[in-house]
């Protein structure tokens, strides 16, 4: 027999004004069940939450470029942090670039119809900054390295960005030097050669 409570199937899973929304576990089971591939369920169309905590948001079905280039633009100029009110983790970005904020509320939108708000409106001191809450999101960057703030110190290439192929490291890479990077000149002590350094922080 399958493990399910009947409730379950029939006032919640099927029911889109439940407040009860079926498991990830649950689903991987009963794909099992029908031996249909999980990669056939999983679509577009589903959407996404850790234990009816926060805004129900999609996720890319596979890890891609766009979502690593996002993840480098928080490990260079963003950061999770736990909101002092809610059981959840704020996405932050800040940036004195229009065109990189652009990019970070567009691949928001994009890959997981968050909607960020402004969250500072900047200053000579302070650069512009956008916000979304998502623990999943959070989850996602923590494992790509990102910890929850502050992180300056902390901030890692973990196991699973290292094992990934070459261009979505690559993707990861350019959205990180995009915001912390540079290209530094040097001249050797002879003063006639001349060699360049790419740098971050």
């Amino acid at each position: 027999p399958v493990p399910f409570k009947e409730n379950d199937l029939y006032y919640y899973w099927i029911n889109k004004k439940a407040y009860g929304d079926i498991r990830l576990k649950s689903l991987k089971l009963l794909a099992e069940y029908a031996q249909i591939p999980l990669e056939e369920v999983i679509d577009e169309n589903i959407r996404f939450r850790i234990f009816n905590l926060g805004p129900i948001l999609r996720l890319p079905k596979y890890i891609n470029k766009e979502l690593l280039y996002l993840a480098g633009l928080i490990a260079g100029d963003g950061d999770l942090s736990k909101n002092k009110y809610h059981n959840s983790i704020i996405v932050r970005f800040s940036n004195s670039s229009k065109e990189l904020m652009q990019h970070f509320i567009n691949l928001s939108e994009k890959l997981f119809e968050a909607r960020p708000n402004l969250s500072s409106i900047g200053s000579d001191a302070r650069p512009v900054s956008w916000r979304f809450g998502s623990n999943l999101v959070a989850e996602i960057l923590i494992s790509l390295g990102t910890p929850i703030s502050p992180k300056s110190h902390l901030l890692d290439m973990s196991n699973i960005l290292l094992n990934l192929p070459n261009d979505l490291i690559a993707s990861y890479l350019k959205g990180y030097y995009d915001t912390d990077g540079s290209c530094v000149e040097r001249q050797q002590k002879n003063g006639k050669n001349k060699n360049y350094t790419i740098e971050s922080g």
